[in-house]
């Protein structure tokens, strides 16, 4: 996924328990019910949610950097979006600090939950925040 395209599929949606993004699978990305939904117009911002470990949706997210490109699939086109960071946060109370939840229209946050090797949640995740930077329709 590094500078590459992100076709794992993201059909579940999650909601926040206790200001914590958890995905229900590990293999999936999850999108944030409620919020932005890639290739529909919104005012809002997106939100994916997948697993940072060997094998997870989101294995290589940590591997990014800033400018480089996510080309996200969607039922109705390709789009593109260029890193601005890509930062260590707390899982805990995420969802509640306004500057990671503010409507932003084309911002993309994707959202690494980190796992250590006995499978357990480390608390922490990986926030990269993209902004769309092209569309192309292809249907």
């Amino acid at each position: 996924m590094v500078s590459g395209v992100l076709d794992v599929g993201f059909d579940s949606t999650v909601s926040p328990k206790n200001g914590v993004l958890t995905p229900l699978s590990t293999a999936e990305i999850a999108r944030w019910g409620g919020r932005g939904v890639p290739g529909s117009p919104s005012s809002d911002t997106v939100f994916l949610i997948g697993k940072v470990s060997s094998g997870g949706a989101f294995e290589k997210l940590p591997d990014l950097h800033r400018g480089a490109q996510i080309t996200l699939r969607t039922q109705t086109g390709v789009l593109t979006y260029t890193v601005h960071t890509v930062v260590g946060h707390k899982a805990t109370g995420l969802t509640k600090d306004s500057t990671f939840t503010q409507r932003v229209p084309g911002r993309l946050q994707l959202v690494g939950i980190r796992y250590d090797r006995s499978g357990d949640r480390t608390g922490t995740v990986v926030l990269v925040t993209a902004q769309l930077t092209g569309a192309r329709r292809t249907s």
